[in-house]
């Protein structure tokens, strides 16, 4: 790991700057592949949030695109920095790097893109960016897997999970081994809310008068309500 590899952890804008001013190399990787464009995309301490360290990171990130890095490099498992920052649970990090041209759509070697990383990392924030760019909410990886199966099994990450429900993920879609989202999730949580959904939609048709109507609620055809 070079000095300028620990300036991007640490997010030391000033250190960064000297270093690539003066000719660091821009690309050297580390051990695990990655370059300091990578660093600067990982949380340096993943118990806590440290806003400062976030600005400088992002500082930095401006800085090595300005020296003309290549924003899509990957590391040895084949992750870009996008992906990377998805998974650190790093909303202002994705923000800029979509906006200075990460390619959004980018998989990693499992075909799991920068949504099953976000669901997994537990960023409500991070699905909410990506969603709004226009990622499938939907996408399988090679397990066919999609992100709503990631919420409801890595991590038991409920919070995200309920959120791809709201922003209209399909509950209804098995993965390789012919499980659901629900099938996945041992808490129950997830399934009580669908049925809170439900509940909550009969009600309003009851309120409205078309209580005798035959419609299929969105959770029965496989959709949870859009925000």
């Amino acid at each position: 790991m070079t000095p300028l590899h620990m300036c991007c952890v640490y997010g030391n804008f000033e250190c960064a700057k000297s270093l690539i001013r003066k000719g660091a190399k821009l690309e050297a990787e580390n051990i695990d592949g990655m370059t300091p464009l990578h660093m600067a995309c990982l949380d340096e301490d993943p118990k806590k949030s440290n806003p400062q360290a976030t600005a400088g990171k992002i500082s930095i990130i401006g800085e090595l695109l300005l020296a003309g890095v290549n924003i899509e490099h990957t590391e040895y498992n084949e992750l870009t920095p996008l992906l990377l920052a998805c998974s650190a649970g790093k909303p202002e990090i994705v923000s800029h790097l979509i906006n200075s041209g990460a390619n959004i759509f980018a998989e990693s070697h499992d075909k799991s893109t920068a949504l099953h990383f976000a669901s997994r990392g537990g960023s409500l924030d991070v699905i909410r960016v990506l969603v709004e760019n226009n990622l499938a909410i939907d996408a399988k990886n090679s397990d066919r897997f999609t992100p709503l199966h990631t919420a409801c099994k890595e991590g038991g990450s409920v919070a995200c999970a309920k959120l791809l429900i709201d922003l209209g993920a399909n509950i209804q879609l098995k993965n390789m081994y012919g499980q659901t989202p629900t099938d996945l999730d041992e808490s129950g949580e997830v399934a009580r809310y669908l049925k809170s959904i439900e509940m909550g939609e009969n009600i309003t048709r009851a309120l409205s008068g078309n209580g005798n109507d035959v419609q299929p609620s969105r959770t029965s055809s496989g959709f949870g309500p859009s925000l």
